[in-house]
């Protein structure tokens, strides 16, 4: 058995090992790649969005949680997000993040993420006041391929990221 992948513990017979690997080097690629390519659609949430679906005051932004809630994709989430909602509800407030976080995925930031947003912050912290947190969050959405949530995008000028 071999251990496949960085962050993810999937431990597979030597037959089958060499059979995952064959189409990547036939297509110059990662099984990491392939697997990125092939999981579904991921949506990354933004701390404003979070806000707003936890409060439920916002129809337009509910309608839309509803619909991704009710599908297929994956909902994703930054550490940084969870300590900014945490940090901000009051304890009898605390249901409705705690209840968020449970149909969301919180993605590592590990240090790809880091390493990422070092570099998102030494190009766009001057040019356009891109903080610490907003750096880690559009970095671990790059580095999970997911479309970033949010409705402050001038805080994220990254060129390849995506938006829902």
């Amino acid at each position: 058995m071999k251990y496949i992948m960085r962050r993810t513990q999937l431990y597979l017979e030597d037959d089958l090992w060499k059979a995952l690997h064959a189409r990547p080097r036939s297509l110059r690629t990662s099984v990491s790649e392939l697997v990125r390519q092939t999981v579904r659609e991921r949506y990354f949430d933004r701390l404003d969005v979070l806000i707003e679906v936890a409060r439920g005051r916002d129809a337009g932004i509910l309608a839309r949680w509803e619909e991704l809630a009710g599908s297929d994709h994956v909902l994703l989430c930054s550490p940084v997000s969870v300590a900014e909602l945490w940090h901000g509800a009051r304890p009898r407030e605390h249901e409705a993040p705690t209840n968020l976080f449970r149909v969301l995925t919180c993605v590592p930031a590990d240090v790809h993420t880091g390493l990422r947003a070092g570099a998102h912050l030494r190009q766009y912290r001057e040019s356009h006041g891109v903080e610490l947190g907003d750096a880690l969050i559009g970095s671990a959405a790059l580095l999970n391929g997911a479309a970033l949530w949010t409705r402050n995008r001038m805080h994220y000028p990254m060129k390849d990221l995506s938006f829902y």
